[in-house]
């Protein structure tokens, strides 16, 4: 029989081997990098400053967009580049000037990028406002070395031409990526380069609040999951400012009141003019009848 002073010794022999595995473990655990959690990438919040315009027809105006990158500053997995924005127009009484003035700002409010940029007018489907009618549209693509980083955001100046009378809507948008894929991709896998990101494991993914218009294939338009190259279905769901313009024949309001002019005030009483005039001869006809009697 072993006595009770060999099982001491035996339970310490123990005792001693697990406290040594047990910190072994632990310092193994601190040893090994943590990586830390690379969020769900860049966002998009777009806002127009002035979102109501009431201008005459045959003048010219603009309006200032402005996008903000919603992401962190800090991990380079949330700077968004390959920057395209859409602008597209509800009828054809309002002309998009293809030129706009692009400003990038840093998150301290410094520009850190200035400069005009060029679009491409388009005719596309649109499918928040139909599924079968096409609308005119200019897409405005920044230069491929001018990324947007997490906190940082740009304005962008958009020219409008007055066409004809009546009410018109304009949408702008970050435009989605043509290309469809099931994982995150090398950059040179993707073809339609608009709105990606980099993620930490160096593949390429969209952001997920651009917006395809069109999709034939699920013949509507769609935005994308976070982090993931998954469409999602939508007419609503995905970052845009919405601009509303009025345009009216003769001098467009100041301060909400309408400036009254010499030549409105012609326009408006020269029904009543006609109708005096008209009377009047019809008065003269009855005298002149009666005294022939």
């Amino acid at each position: 029989m072993i006595g009770i002073g060999e099982r001491m010794k035996r339970m310490e022999v123990e005792f001693t081997r697990t406290l040594l595995l047990t910190s072994l473990l632990i310092m193994l655990f601190l040893a090994v990098p943590v990586i830390a959690d690379p969020g769900p990438g860049p966002s998009a919040d777009i806002t127009i400053l002035d979102p109501f315009n009431l201008i005459s027809v045959g003048d010219k105006d603009a309006f200032v967009a402005t996008m903000v990158n919603t992401g962190d500053p800090d991990p380079p997995q949330d700077v968004l580049q390959y920057i395209t924005l859409t602008a597209v127009a509800s009828n054809n009484l309002v002309d998009i000037m293809g030129i706009a003035n692009v400003t990038i700002y840093r998150s301290d409010d410094t520009v850190k990028w200035d400069g005009a940029v060029i679009g491409t007018t388009e005719t596309i489907m649109y499918a928040p406002w139909s599924l079968t009618e096409s609308f005119s549209a200019v897409t405005w693509a920044l230069p491929d070395a001018v990324p947007l980083a997490g906190g940082e955001y740009l304005t962008i100046g958009v020219g409008l031409h007055c066409l004809g009378e009546g009410t018109t809507h304009i949408h702008i948008f970050p435009r989605a990526t043509e290309d469809h894929h099931t994982t995150g991709q090398p950059l040179g896998s993707i073809s339609d380069r608009r709105n990606l990101y980099q993620h930490i494991d160096e593949l390429w993914y969209p952001l997920h609040n651009s917006y395809d218009p069109y999709d034939a294939d699920i013949n509507n338009g769609h935005s994308w999951d976070q982090h993931s190259w998954n469409p999602r279905e939508t007419m609503s769901a995905y970052a845009k400012g919405e601009k509303t313009v009025e345009q009216t024949e003769g001098s467009p309001p100041v301060g909400g009141f309408h400036i009254t002019t010499p030549m409105d005030t012609c326009k408006n009483m020269l029904p009543w003019i006609s109708i005096a005039l008209i009377a009047t001869a019809l008065i003269i006809i009855s005298t002149k009848a009666r005294r022939k009697q």
